[in-house]
């Protein structure tokens, strides 16, 4: 500053240095707010979505490599694995229409990353502290972590939304709710938590941003590694509720798995499927063929593993896609599963498909667009509804569920 003082051509020099510099940041602003539009600085702005109803991002495998990854070693949940309880997450609020990924962020806040480090007991499955207020006060048990997610789950659906529950009532606590009164994350602060300092919806938000920018490794897409069916997935548990179908479809190089850094073959059977991947899998087990020209997408390229299969799709009338696309990575819905089946059963004319509308559910009105589908689908026992009368068309399917579903029918088509 000395310097700069000593002479009108130094003050001069001085302040034609600072315009050069502050036009080269702002250029650097606006380039970087091209180059990089998830900085942290947006992920605070007004565009971050702080809703709690709404649809999950997040997949399973992402939410339990951060878990494990906070806490290596001393996750503390009682009869269930992380993996399986982040399914139940996903599953459980697709069904409530609530973000089921940024619930588990919650869980992860009120347990200390599983450690259950305060008044409530891992045996208790209470993820959320629902009725836990300090003090000694261990708050309500659930007979099994299922339980415990829907209640989280209904309890936060209570305060961000009036609509009517889907599930059969779980949560104690949900009568005492103002409905609809919390929409947002930060909205709970002062109600589902009294913490003193900061804002618990807002860490909540912040544990979930950290959790999505976790990076996961993975080689190919499932259905795009060669099988290997002589040797048994190391993640499919013997008697699990799918094994059969699964390790038929193996044998028969209808799905393939991923080989692991040990070559042990992984399935992943839990993970939702794509719609890539669920028409891969109808294609190759109906063994269907391409019939005239197809639709073509704007978002399926020629070099695309999963394109030969969509363009038979597209070409029978299976898939017409939305707007011109056909969004391959999305996850599939039931609704939509459904739909594609009942299109394959048009195109067979077989009668074990061809059921008239017999079966209706409680969330699925005459007028709703998939009706038709879902009803003929369900009438073929192909697609099943749930205990409660619902078929829940808008919750996401696993691989599982989507590889059990495409092998029912095969069998009638079989027939």
């Amino acid at each position: 500053m000395n310097q700069l003082n000593d002479s009108n051509r130094h003050r001069q020099k001085g302040v034609a240095a600072l315009k050069r510099i502050s036009i080269v940041l702002l250029f650097s602003f606006i380039v970087g707010s091209f180059l990089f539009p998830y900085s942290v600085s947006q992920t605070q702005a007004e565009g971050v979505n702080k809703l709690i109803m709404g649809e999950s991002s997040l997949g399973v495998r992402q939410m339990t490599a951060f878990v494990k990854e906070k806490n290596p070693e001393n996750i503390r949940l009682h009869g269930i694995s992380v993996d399986r309880l982040a399914e139940l997450y996903l599953k459980i609020g697709a069904e409530e229409g609530v973000r089921g990924d940024v619930a588990f962020a919650q869980a992860i806040k009120e347990t200390g990353y599983f450690k259950f480090g305060g008044d409530v007991r891992p045996e208790q499955h209470n993820y959320a502290g629902i009725g836990a207020t300090g003090g000694g006060a261990r708050g309500n048990s659930f007979p099994t972590a299922e339980k415990g997610v829907y209640a989280q789950i209904q309890h936060l659906k209570a305060y961000a939304s009036t609509k009517p529950l889907n599930t059969p009532l779980v949560d104690p606590r949900f009568k005492y709710v103002t409905r609809g009164i919390a929409p947002t994350w930060p909205d709970l602060h002062k109600r589902w938590a009294m913490q003193s300092s900061g804002n618990y919806g807002e860490e909540i938000l912040s544990i979930y941003e950290e959790m999505s920018r976790m990076p996961i490794s993975i080689s190919a897409p499932l259905e795009q590694v060669s099988a290997f069916p002589d040797s048994y997935p190391v993640d499919l548990n013997k008697g699990y509720w799918a094994e059969k179908e699964i390790i038929e479809f193996l044998d028969l190089q209808i799905i393939n798995g991923v080989k692991n850094k040990l070559g042990q073959t992984l399935m992943n059977p839990n993970d939702s499927i794509t719609r890539a991947q669920f028409v891969k899998i109808l294609v190759n087990a109906l063994q269907l063929e391409k019939n005239g020209q197809a639709s073509s997408f704007i978002d399926v390229q020629k070099s695309d593993w999963f394109a030969p299969y969509v363009d038979i799709a597209a070409s029978l009338g299976i898939t017409t896609g939305s707007n011109g696309s056909f969004k391959p990575n999305d996850k599939i819905k039931r609704d939509q599963m459904a739909t594609m089946i009942a299109r394959v059963a048009s195109l067979q004319s077989n009668d074990h498909m061809s059921s008239s509308l017999a079966r209706s559910f409680k969330d699925v009105s005459d007028d709703y667009w998939a009706y038709p589908s879902i009803s003929q689908a369900a009438s073929a026992g192909i697609i099943l509804g749930y205990e409660d009368g619902t078929f829940r068309p808008y919750a996401y399917a696993t691989r599982a569920q989507g590889i059990v579903i495409i092998h029912r029918v095969m069998q009638q088509l079989n027939q």
